[in-house]
């Protein structure tokens, strides 16, 4: 009888802990992947802005 109880008590906080640290772990990712993009867009447009104003000056 106690080898059916024991893995659910056990098992249980584990699933739990684990979910937890998995949805810790995803969020950041998300934003991260979400981000991604504008970031790249961001920094090619700077770089274009960048090469053009320096290309002017000289």
């Amino acid at each position: 009888m106690y080898y059916m109880i024991l893995p659910i008590f056990v098992g249980l906080p584990a699933f739990l802990l684990v979910s937890q640290f998995l949805h810790t772990v995803t969020f950041p990712l998300t934003i991260a992947i979400v981000l991604l993009p504008f970031l790249s867009i961001l920094s090619t447009i700077i770089m274009i802005l960048f090469v053009y104003r320096h290309h002017f000056t000289s």
